[in-house]
């Protein structure tokens, strides 16, 4: 399966290799009112606020495209059938749990698998992103090595 579902409704640009890479408009409007503080405190209300709503957006995205490909008449003439559809998932990334719900296919060789998984780059029963795990990991290495010369 290629990019065509994605493709669709995006906007493309070339990348530094010169190959068309699809983009994705977020529209995030919101308004955010935060206590007069320290520049770190108003830096925090403002993060705050954010980080929910990117999420939002986020799962906002994952069903969109969950449903184009679901509707979408090249996935079926590949031979996926819809198994099961509204499977949830919640999956831990740099901007906080994002949560949605996407169809599970049985594929032409009689295999299952969640096709917006594979597109989304998740793998399967992965709950935490490989950037957030790997921040985890840093941080826990530099807080031991701060403990181990103190």
């Amino acid at each position: 399966m290629d990019n065509r579902i994605l493709s669709q409704n995006n906007t493309t640009r070339k990348d530094q290799n010169e190959a068309l890479t699809p983009l994705v408009d977020f529209d995030i409007s919101l308004t955010v009112s935060c206590p007069l503080g320290s520049l770190d405190d108003m830096a925090t209300c403002l993060r705050d606020a954010v980080m929910p709503a990117i999420a939002g957006r986020l799962a906002e995205f994952a069903e969109a495209t969950d449903r184009r490909l679901k509707n979408a008449p090249e996935i079926k003439a590949d031979g996926y059938r819809v198994k099961e559809s509204n499977v949830p998932r919640t999956y831990t990334t740099a901007v906080g749990e994002v949560s949605f719900s996407r169809t599970y296919f049985k594929d032409p060789s009689g295999h299952y698998v969640y096709l917006l998984d594979k597109i989304l780059g998740i793998d399967p029963r992965e709950r935490v992103s490989k950037g957030v795990s790997a921040a985890a990991i840093n941080n826990a290495i530099s807080a031991s090595y701060q403990k181990a010369i103190d």
